[in-house]
């Protein structure tokens, strides 16, 4: 873009998916690189959906999926097409705010 812009990642701090930085401001016709690291407690599968507001933009989200294991115990992996199953399959529990379901415009947060 010909213009700077801010970001924001809407995360939850306490997840095991951490984050280098989760706002700021983008230069024009620039990028900004974010570090997500996973610091997996148990051998289980872990997944989150992150969103990421953008000024003036669509609200962006991020699928994070991580699988720990260990010599004993060895889940199946969750993959991407099985969090796509699950989400057209409307298994999102009711009450979850608006913006979780993936309608919003970055516009109602600016």
């Amino acid at each position: 873009s010909d213009l700077a812009t801010s970001f924001s990642f809407v995360v939850d701090h306490k997840n095991v998916f951490s984050y280098s930085i989760t706002e700021g401001v983008v230069a024009a016709k620039a990028s900004t690189r974010v570090i997500i690291t996973f610091t997996p407690k148990d051998t289980v599968n872990y997944y989150e959906r992150v969103f990421c507001l953008i000024r003036n933009h669509k609200i962006l989200h991020l699928d994070l999926i991580g699988t720990c294991y260990d010599d004993t115990t060895k889940p199946l992996p969750l993959l991407q097409r099985h969090v796509d199953a699950f989400r057209e399959k409307g298994m999102i529990p009711e009450g979850t705010p608006a913006v979780t379901k993936g309608r919003g415009d970055a516009n109602e947060f600016a």
